[in-house]
């Protein structure tokens, strides 16, 4: 016999002498993770994101060589904008197969574009930016933030999700329902999706697909089955087949005579033996009954005992499987935070910015406590120098006339700034003034300047330059109707 499992050959057992796995579990494992990847397919075939993520996650957790199914797991994660979690199960699929996997593809197209990559990550720091809005209940800041995410990932199922309940809290249900439709194109069966849904349509619930079963009618009986049969006991007899019988009436009592006394001696003769031959076979049958009885029970509990032992050991395999994807996750995380120091440390502001990206898209806790403060230490360093380099890009080139290159700049200062650095205020007085030349931004001037004029001392700033500027930002509120 031949290991599934390490190759070599052995002569006989479920267990494997090389590598002491259990053949038969081995292949159960197998296939039943290959039963959850088909059933993950199906959903995704059919629009399903949700319930295909979640069975092709336990195909995975029953048998983590399945490369098929890790690596269209990756693929499903990507495509509802889990970025980082996609590129996890691709390196994990690679080093269980290094050469012809197509994780390898997956993963060079992703770093190897590192615009996209980028834009990407960047869609994921603004949800969850906009997440920490929410939360303090600036939904107006929260759907700034979420509209520029989606530009950088129009299918990023979360932020879609939450988009539509900033509009739900807003009382906006045309943008709510428009949102929401937008995530059904993506995930058609998404249970926050519906749950929003049930709220904005209670009256009418979504429909469902469903399959028309057709039963065809059984055919009608032949008229020719109808008629009188010609043949057997109960064909029809004309008037012409019809003979007249006569007997004999003592040849009919001869025959009644005869009959009894045969029937007397059968009995004398022949029924004790049957009832006996008879006896005989039931006391057969029942032993026959009992043996299969008891033979059927022995299986019964040889299979009951086997599938608990079965259960157990795939409980195990499941466990170990855990610990394992837990301890990768873990040095993912750590290496995650080393690439992110080697970019800080080449000191562009490109290099800070893709550090800063790269450490916001990965949780420190459990990490070791040098490498939480390698992390600490770039975010307390790159946050202040990008927040004063893209300020003072966006303000230049606002004085320049360039307003659109203004307001990319403005908009990343806006997202490293801090309330106390002494350009927060000038930031919020330029990026305010462009929302309001902006068509179509009114409530994002709104949200600016209004935070403008809520900071402390905001009357007493130095009347030079802010003399005039307040009375433009009164003005400018006044023509937005506050």
């Amino acid at each position: 016999m031949r290991c599934p499992n390490c190759g070599k050959n052995y002569d006989a057992g479920n267990q494997c002498p090389h590598c002491h796995i259990d053949a038969v579990l081995f292949k159960g494992t197998e296939r039943l993770s290959d039963r959850l990847y088909n059933k993950g397919l199906s959903r995704l075939h059919s629009m399903d994101f949700t319930q295909g993520i979640q069975e092709l996650r336990r195909s995975v957790s029953v048998n983590k060589h399945n490369i098929r199914a890790r690596n269209l797991l990756g693929l499903a994660l990507f495509e509802i904008g889990h970025i980082g979690e996609a590129l996890k199960h691709w390196i994990i699929s690679r080093s269980h197969l290094k050469d012809n996997n197509p994780a390898n593809y997956y993963i060079d197209k992703l770093t190897n574009n590192t615009r996209d990559f980028e834009r990407l990550n960047e869609a994921v720091v603004l949800y969850n930016r906009a997440l920490e809005f929410v939360k303090q209940k600036s939904d107006d800041l929260a759907i700034i933030q979420l509209k520029k995410s989606l530009e950088y990932n129009p299918r990023f199922v979360d932020s879609l999700n939450l988009l539509t309940l900033c509009y739900l809290q807003q009382r906006n249900r045309q943008q709510a329902n428009a949102t929401m439709e937008r995530v059904f194109a993506v995930d058609t069966r998404n249970p926050i999706a519906l749950r929003y849904h049930s709220i904005l349509n209670p009256a009418r619930p979504r429909p469902e697909t469903r399959t028309r079963t057709i039963i065809k009618q059984p055919a009608q009986a032949n008229a020719a089955q109808d008629k009188p049969p010609d043949t057997g006991p109960f064909k029809t007899v004309t008037i012409k087949e019809r003979k007249s019988s006569h007997f004999h009436v003592v040849g009919i009592l001869l025959f009644i005579l005869g009959a009894a006394v045969m029937m007397g001696v059968g009995f004398i003769l022949y029924i004790p033996a049957l009832q006996k031959e008879h006896n005989q076979t039931m006391q057969t049958e029942r032993r026959l009954r009992e043996a299969a009885e008891t033979e059927h029970q022995i299986k019964i509990d040889e299979y009951i005992e086997n599938e608990d032992r079965l259960q157990e050991q795939i409980e195990g395999h499941e466990k170990v499987v855990a610990d394992m994807q837990a301890q990768i996750l873990q040095a993912n995380r750590a290496v995650n935070v080393y690439v992110a120091n080697e970019r800080f440390r080449l000191g562009t502001i490109e290099d800070m910015r893709a550090a800063v990206g790269l450490l916001e898209i990965t949780p420190l806790d459990g990490l070791p406590f040098d490498t939480v403060s390698i992390a600490n230490n770039i975010i307390e360093t790159a946050f202040p120098a990008l927040a004063t380099h893209y300020a003072a890009e966006g303000i230049s080139a606002f004085g320049e006339g360039d307003y659109s290159f203004a307001l990319n700049q403005l908009e990343d200062a806006m997202r490293f700034i801090a309330p106390y650095n002494p350009q927060f205020p000038h930031v919020l007085y330029h990026l305010g003034t462009l929302y309001y030349r902006a068509s179509g931004r009114e409530a994002e001037a709104i949200a600016i300047l209004s935070q403008l004029t809520a900071l402390e001392g905001y009357d007493t700033f130095p009347a030079n330059p802010w003399s005039g500027r307040r009375t433009l930002v009164q003005n400018m509120l006044s023509n937005l109707g506050q």
